[in-house]
């Protein structure tokens, strides 16, 4: 199905690794303005259709992912489709993407405003939702920018869950807003009705295949024991360069294993 849609299905994410906290210095992390801590933050994107890496970056902890997020721009082609979360939420870049003929799909901020050509609210069609279900072209932020909403109502033990976890993060201040959209599953792309609201929701549920990645990374070099003590700058930013490299390679490889596979068993059918 994707490979039919979509010339590439790139998905773009990035994971934080801890370092020791003499660190701060070179690698500095989010402390909130309570205390100095340190990382440094990795930055993927990859083809799901092929398994191969298409970019591949290191930054220090504070780095925000929209911003992380420009530099693949300049490698997206055309009949792509590009899935992020929504660290990576800005308005400019999907309407770039969409100026190069590709495709988008994410998740919405709950401080974007998602607004129908009624002109209700995102909060004021979820309250409802007598249908469980909601497929329509909406205006997203300030800008106005033209986008395809699908929304299904989340079960009610995800939505106590989700707003359970909202509140004890904001302390009890979470807004109104936030919580209505907390009992729905909702995605926002450029992506036209050709492609089912279901189809969306299957496509965007692979996007944790990076997280599979990450996982396999961080624990394949311990790199929470690696980073754990304080070292020169050059040495720390040499061992993570060799783990980029590594991992590039690895899953590089296991890509082209997986397309000698694949292309085995269809000459095995063929005779």
């Amino acid at each position: 199905m994707l490979g039919a849609r979509f010339t590439r299905v790139l998905v773009e994410d990035s994971t934080f690794q801890v370092m020791g906290k003499g660190n701060a210095s070179n690698f500095p992390g989010h402390g909130n303005g309570v205390s100095r801590t340190a990382g440094f933050k990795l930055d993927l994107a990859f083809d799901l259709l092929t398994g191969s890496t298409v970019s591949q970056t290191f930054t220090h902890g504070t780095h925000q992912d929209k911003s992380l997020g420009k530099h693949l721009l300049n490698q997206i082609n055309p009949g792509d489709l590009v899935i992020r979360d929504m660290g990576y939420f800005v308005t400019e870049s999907f309407k770039l993407i969409g100026e190069m003929s590709a495709f988008w799909l994410t998740r919405v901020p709950t401080n974007v405003a998602i607004t129908f050509s009624n002109g209700s609210s995102l909060e004021k069609r979820l309250r409802p939702l007598s249908n469980n279900f909601i497929d329509e072209e909406v205006s997203v932020g300030t800008c106005g920018m033209c986008a395809r909403l699908v929304a299904v109502r989340a079960d009610k033990k995800t939505a106590i869950q989700r707003r359970k976890a909202r509140n004890a993060r904001s302390k009890g201040r979470a807004s109104s807003q936030a919580l209505v959209r907390d009992g729905g599953h909702i995605l926002l792309t450029n992506v036209s009705s050709d492609v089912t609201a279901k189809e969306l929701f299957e496509i965007y549920a692979l996007r944790w295949n990076i997280e599979t990645r990450f996982k396999a990374c961080k624990q394949s070099l311990n790199l929470g024991k690696v980073f754990k003590g304080v070292n020169n700058d050059d040495h720390y930013e040499s061992l993570i360069l060799a783990a980029l490299i590594q991992q590039l390679i690895g899953f590089n490889l296991a890509a082209h294993l997986s397309q000698l596979k694949k292309g085995s068993a269809e000459y095995g059918k063929a005779i």
